[in-house]
């Protein structure tokens, strides 16, 4: 009913609702970092320097807090776009595939200062690769000017609260 409601009052001219399809997954971060290594995600190049806030996200993933959801446009399988998550996913890849920087200023797990990922106990290692991600995927039947739009809802959220 509601989305009958929705129908009618869109502009029929650029697409219908029914069109628009957003599929969520649960992911473990050993099956995304391997669509990285693969390049099967679209990452935008970015600078990112500051070792302290990366390690804050990795931190983070080794006391098990939960991740913020990524964002993905999925309208080719073999390439993903990045909608929301680049600075984690850029953050993920420099320390767990490129080896690009080691922990350091770390709040709650000191000893792990200096620390890269190749010198991670087994059990840090194991945490990182079972932690649980969660994506949205807008598929390809979704319109490209809808899929532009979440990108921009999305992100216009950053004059607010800043997404790493």
């Amino acid at each position: 009913m509601k989305r009958e409601k929705l129908e009618k009052n869109m502009d029929k001219k650029n697409f219908s609702a029914r069109d628009i399809k957003v599929s969520t997954e649960n992911m473990v971060l050993s099956k995304f970092i391997e669509k990285l290594k693969t390049n099967k995600i679209d990452l935008k190049s970015k600078d990112i320097e500051d070792e302290k806030e990366m390690s804050i996200l990795i931190e983070s993933i080794l006391l098990r807090l939960p991740l913020t959801i990524f964002y993905f446009d999925v309208s080719n399988p073999n390439k993903w776009k990045v909608i929301d998550g680049l600075w984690r996913i850029i953050v993920l890849k420099k320390f767990i595939i490129d080896k690009s920087f080691k922990l350091t200023d770390l709040e709650f797990l000191k000893k792990l200062n200096g620390i890269g990922y190749e010198e991670l106990e087994k059990s840090f290692k194991r945490i990182i690769d079972d932690t649980n991600i969660i994506t949205y995927q807008v598929e390809a039947q979704t319109p490209e000017k809808v899929r532009s739009s979440i990108y921009k809802r999305i992100n216009s959220r950053r004059k607010f609260n800043e997404d790493r």
